[in-house]
């Protein structure tokens, strides 16, 4: 095998060689991702293209890599394709054992410090169904302090499937091998044992118990032989430890010791620890040759406590999915797997093609993986024992991922796969005809989170060659393809837009529905069996009471019992009490999230939230979903080290998963499940807080991509109010962008900026040929130029005054005129006619300045005094609306953003809210703080008080509704009953009931005197419902208004908890509400980024909708007094609209000339109707116009006298008319 020293695989870059063997080479290399070195073994290709290997590599591998042990050297990395296998293992500059024997002097406690150290983990591999098969000096590495590690599980076996094993005779030392394995018979952790004995001899004496130089010879040892004696070359020996060697040794498994703990407690026994000294015989200066110093005088003091302490192992499995190598653990889905098999079993399409859908968290995954794959191994499907698997998820390159799927199961890498994927719709099905070596066997391709198809790649094109080309694949005459995809339901409508595709799905797919009753059960005692854990009376019934018929909850079960484990008591039983404590299934994954958030130091939360946003991908049109990262791209968000922190801190407690790109082998991060996306209410607050600024992120990393595939060059980069977009989102800081990401808007930047370079040196050029030709005639020049400026002076200011003299006449020309003017001259005046302009808005009052930052929340006074605003800056400013003039001093108190206000109705008192938990009872006589409110924990996202002022009631990010006592500041109640965030809460009109809602989706009324609920929650909203409003004068009947992410306004009755009505025409998520005092209009302030007035008589938009802003509207108040509404947007902008101002919609209707008698609108407000109505006049006619344009329709014709009234019926198809002509 040739040198591959210098070259790069993959990710990694060769260093050097370190030694080779009949199985391949090991290199010690860089991992330059993570800057550390790794040991990378190579095992050639005639050995990995073997079909046996081929189909148990991936599985084995990751159940070795699985393998947790302080003494166990990890395995980091590992794929396979026709060229070899290959496994990234830690590098260990201290050598191997190999190497140490002859180096130094070994005392007695050094060498059982080695023994306990490798029988600890061979004992944690052999309970994990994991053989070594090739124990020997070369596989047990040594660091600086001499501690051991066992290495190269490359070859282990499963136990679990010992009919899958590869010759063991093409990997294992002779040496070093157990008789088993010479006779090719079941290799069980005997043969383990029977290895490292042979390596104990050789430390102990200097040579090994058989070396015939012939291999046949030696094998015959291993099998016939005589066990030699320690004695034979060493005599000073004690006879104890001659005999531990020896039953290590032992011909037949059953002789041998019963565990490697067993053995490693008998050798402590027999070893010469107390002190007392063996003579050596002749000194080291005439050992024989080979033999190792080894020195029994040295006593030591090695105490460590032998690791029968092995921890037991956790049965359970977090957030994470189960695969392939934990079918011995997973239970309560026999009933499905045999649906799924069933389904398979059929002929025709439906054995190629299967579907696996259902909702985040009901298993999908694990039933594929940990299920039906096993099964399909035990050749439960004619001949699938001699199918080959390979899995997929699709990323943002999905070809990218079929192509390294596909090699991972190919003999012979077909010719530039990428080309013929991408040439066509029949790429695949060519390639798969390449790929397969035999007519008689299958390739199962199993693409798990197929949703990633639809929130990870961009281009539609790829996306539907993609799905044709596996259509086309299984579609084909004698196919050799099966296709197995797992889909979120939530998605399950987005490949049915593809009709081809979309067939298959309809009518291949199987639903995995909620687990019973039973099958919950067996999945958690199942795996409590397998490791021996008992499970405390009621525990069981608990768990099943909380989940049953949540169809997404499993993961939460996993977590919740993975909680339990390490809480679990002496004697391994998982009690009620401690579920209790952990806070049942709803709370477990919740509280561990904020107990680790909460342990991370003030400079690694940024850090925590930086992280988790770049982990989720944002969707409106369904749940946000996880999102896989690089690592390298995460460590350069912020601070390389405070970040890998965070990212270990989280993943020790599994809630990220690390993994690798398959096409890069680059390391990766995500979230593990979905359902901490949901349950963690920390994490939903900032993705609330963030989706907009996300979702320009999103664009940034895609062309920033883009831009780095391209060679980084100029063509690819932002321009224009794109770039400004990006340059605002990085100055800004609240969303930490990647290297690459920062280094393309500062491309871009640099670019705009030669742009103006380039423009200034030629205007600097003209104006040099300018000057020269000047000295030639500069008189004449100069005057000429004073001319064209007071022209141009001229003309700006003529076209400026023109512009407000038609303001009133034709607005929209004079913001014309006025920008004209200002382009050609910029001035006071210019700029002085345009502002305005633009303040001669038809609706707009006025605009106020200096705000505080992005503006979350605004409150108006009862008697229009006070106008408060708060924002990203953490103050509130306040206006005194008599003169229009903000205070000078802010109100100061927040430690962070302030996201609600509301006045006391007596004006005397002003409540806010903070993101940092807080709410503040503020004194507006003196303007200071007369109580501080401590009762939550997550944001303060809403304020109230009730009628009469007494009262405060806010709600929080914590799921929790406080209510207080106004003057002193003391906690009256808390109200619990939402699963999430709690927006809004608000009291009616008589403050004797209270509305609330939350990302629940659901609104629940409360009796205010009790704090019980009322009746059932109101539901209706299919996303986070965001505000409510109840009108201001009851008139006996509470009507409620409710504002939602799914973009609707709904008008409830409270009394008989039924919708009266439904406000549409935001686009986006409607975020604040309010009415006017006489509960005549409703206002309210969307993510559109506009405010829209509603007429609560007709139940219709008052008028058109205020647009003058550039982001997300966070707030609306009406102000009582002078009818204004005032809204604060994320832009900074707060505006003053009037709502009571009146428009003329037409022209009079000025074609009919008498006097009007009586007028009509009809019920769909087409039409209106009118009658003449003079007595004395020439016409007796019924008019009808078209209410949009104001033109005549026609005229009705037949009365003889003054038509005296008009009505239409209510369906608007006859209208009576009466006359004074009877």
């Amino acid at each position: 095998m040739q040198d591959l020293s210098g070259q790069k695989l993959e990710e990694y870059e060769l260093l050097e060689f370190v030694e080779s063997g009949g199985f391949g080479a090991i290199y010690r290399a860089l991992q330059p991702s993570v800057d550390r070195d790794v040991a990378i073994k190579i095992i050639r290709a005639d050995h990995a293209n073997q079909p046996e290997f081929i189909r148990s590599f991936e599985t084995e591998a990751r159940l070795v890599a699985r393998l947790e042990h302080p003494f166990i050297t990890p395995l980091y990395d590992f794929w396979r394709n026709p060229a070899g296998a290959y496994l990234v293992m830690r590098w260990m500059p201290g050598g191997s054992l190999a190497d140490a024997m002859y180096r130094s002097v070994w005392s007695m406690a050094q060498l059982t410090r080695l023994v306990e150290q490798i029988s600890s983990a061979l004992f944690l591999a052999h309970r994990s169904g994991v053989v070594h098969q090739d124990i020997k000096p070369g596989n047990i590495l040594l660091d600086a302090d001499g501690n051991a590690y066992l290495t190269d599980f490359g070859i282990a076996k499963d136990l679990l499937n010992p009919e899958s094993g590869i010759n063991t005779l093409l990997y294992a030392s002779p040496a070093y091998m157990s008789p088993e394995q010479v006779r090719r018979s079941a290799v069980t952790p005997a043969a383990d044992m029977y290895s490292f004995g042979i390596v104990l001899f050789q430390i102990l004496t200097g040579h090994l118990p058989y070396e015939a130089d012939d291999k046949a010879a030696l094998m015959r040892d291993h099998l016939e032989a005589d066990i030699p004696s320690l004695r034979t070359y060493r005599d000073n020996m004690p006879d104890a430890l001659d005999a531990v060697i020896r039953r290590m040794m032992a011909k037949d498994p059953r002789d041998r010791f019963p565990d490697m703990l067993a053995a490693a407690r008998a050798f402590r026994e027999a070893a010469p620890l107390n002190g007392d000294t063996l003579p050596l015989g002749d000194s080291k200066a005439t050992l024989v040759e080979g033999t190792i110093p080894f020195d029994l005088s040295q006593t030591g003091e090695y105490t460590l406590e032998l690791t029968a302490l092995l921890e037991p192992e956790n049965p359970y499995k977090g957030l994470q999915s189960f695969d392939e190598a934990d079918a011995d653990t997973f239970f309560g889905r026999d009933a499905f797997v045999q649906q799924l098999l069933d389904h398979l079993s059929q002929d025709g399409e439906a054995a190629r093609f299967l579907a696996v859908v259902g909702p985040s968290g009901s298993g999908k995954s694990s039933v594929v993986k940990a299920g039906l794959l096993p099964e399909m191994w035990r050749g439960m499907l004619g001949g699938s024992e001699m199918w080959f698997v390979t899995t997929m998820t699709p990323g943002a390159a999905p070809f990218d991922a079929l192509e390294k799927a596909l090699l991972r199961v190919a003999v012979h890498a077909p010719d530039d796969m990428t080309t013929q994927l991408r040439q066509d719709a029949h790429g695949l099905r060519r390639l798969i005809e390449q790929v397969i070596q035999a007519v008689d066997t299958e390739i199962v391709l199993v693409i798990d989170q197929f949703e990633e198809l639809f929130t990870l790649v961009a281009s539609e094109a790829e996306r539907a060659l993609f799905l044709e080309s596996l259509t086309n694949a299984i579609r084909t005459a004698d196919s050799h393809l099966r296709i197995i995809i797992t889909l979120r339901a939530d998605f399950y409508d987005r490949p049915l837009l593809y009709p081809v595709f979309g067939q298959l799905i309809h009518q291949h797919t199987q639903v995995i529905l909620p687990m019973t009753p039973e099958e919950l059960d067996a999945a958690i005692r199942g795996p409590a069996d397998t490791a021996n854990l008992v499970l405390e009376d009621g525990l069981v019934a608990a768990i099943v009471n909380d989940v049953h018929q949540q169809p997404g909850a499993l993961p939460l079960v996993q977590y919740a019992l993975t909680e339990l484990f390490e809480r679990r008591s002496a004697d391994n039983t998982l009690t009620l009490q401690a579920y209790r404590d952990i806070g049942g299934i709803s709370g477990a994954l919740a509280k561990r999230a904020d107990e680790i958030f909460a342990d991370l130091s003030a400079a690694h939360q940024p850090m925590a939230r930086q992280l988790f946003l770049r982990l989720v991908a944002v969707d409106d049109a369904a749940e946000d979903a996880r999102r896989r990262v690089k690592l390298p791209e995460l460590l350069t968000v912020g601070d390389k080290t405070l970040m890998q922190h965070t990212i270990d801190v989280f993943s020790k407690y599994r809630l990220l998963t690390l993994d690798r790109d398959p096409a890069t082998r680059i390391p990766t991060i995500e979230v593990a499940h979905e359902a901490l996306i949901r349950e963690w209410t920390r994490l939903r607050e900032w993705l609330a807080d963030n989706r907009s600024a996300l979702r320009l992120q999103r664009q940034i990393a895609a062309a920033a991509d883009d831009w780095v595939r391209g060679g980084r060059d100029a063509s690819f980069v932002a321009t224009g109010m794109r770039l400004a977009q990006y340059e605002t989102l990085m100055n800004a800081g609240t969303l930490a962008l990647s290297a690459d990401e920062k280094a393309y808007i500062q491309a871009g930047i640099t670019l705009r900026e030669r742009h103006i370079l380039r423009r200034r040196l030629f205007i600097v050029g003209l104006v040099m040929i300018a000057f020269v030709a000047s000295l030639l005639a500069i008189f004449a020049f100069t005057q000429q130029r004073r001319a064209e400026e007071q022209a141009r002076i001229a003309l700006s200011r003529q076209l400026s005054v023109t512009a407000l003299r038609t303001l009133d006449e034709q607005y929209d020309v004079a913001l014309l005129l006025g920008l004209e003017a200002l382009a050609i001259n910029d001035s006071f005046e210019t700029r002085s006619g345009l502002l305005t302009a633009l303040q001669h808005h038809p609706d707009m009052g006025f605009m106020l300045h200096d705000v505080p930052g992005a503006i979350r929340g605004v409150a108006v006074s009862a008697d229009g005094r006070w106008l408060a605003a708060g924002g990203t800056d953490n103050t509130i400013a306040l206006w005194d609306m008599t003169t229009r003039q903000r205070l000078a001093a802010p109100l100061t108190g927040h430690s962070d953003w302030v996201t609600a206000l509301a006045f006391s109705p007596d004006a005397t008192l002003l409540a806010s809210g903070s993101v940092d938990d807080t709410i503040i009872l503020w004194d507006m006589t003196t303007r200071e703080a007369a109580h501080t409110l401590n009762g939550h924990d997550g944001d303060v996202w809403h304020v109230a008080f009730n009628p009469d002022g007494t009262r405060l009631i806010a709600a929080g990010g914590d799921g929790i509704i406080t209510e207080w006592d106004a003057t002193t500041g003391e906690r009256i109640d808390s109200l619990t009953s939402h699963d999430g965030i709690v927006y809004s809460a608000v009291y009616n009109a008589a403050g004797d009931v209270i509305a609330s809602a939350g990302d629940d989706s659901l609104i629940r009324l409360w009796d205010a005197a009790t704090g019980e609920p009322i009746g059932e929650p109101l539901a209706g909203h299919n996303n986070w419902v965001l505000d409510l409003a109840f009108v201001p004068v009851s008139n006996g009947v509470d009507v409620l208004a409710s504002s939602s992410a799914d973009g609707n306004i709904f008008l409830w009755d409270v009394g008989s908890g039924e919708p009266v009505g439904a406000l549409t025409g935001h686009d986006g998520w409607v975020w604040s509400l309010d009415f006017s005092p006489d509960g005549m209009v409703l206002a309210s302030g969307g993510e559109d980024g506009t405010v829209r007035l509603w007429d609560m008589t007709t139940g219709r938009a008052a008028r058109a909708p205020f647009a003058a802003y550039r982001d997300d509207v966070r707030s609306v108040a009406f102000d009582g007094v002078s009818g204004m509404v005032f809204a604060g947007s994320l832009d900074g902008q707060l505006i003053a609209w009037d709502s009571t101002r009146q428009h003329t919609l037409h022209t009079p209707l000025a074609q009919q000339n008498e006097a009007v008698a009586d007028v009509v609108l009809t019920p769909d407000e087409r039409f209106i109707i009118s009658a003449d109505g003079n007595p004395r006049g020439a016409s007796n006619d019924i008019y009808v116009w078209d209410a949009a344009t104001g033109a005549l329709v026609y005229t009705l014709t037949g009365h003889e006298a003054a038509v005296t009234g008009i009505d239409i019926n209510p369906a608007g198809d006859t209208l009576a008319s009466a006359s004074a002509d009877g």
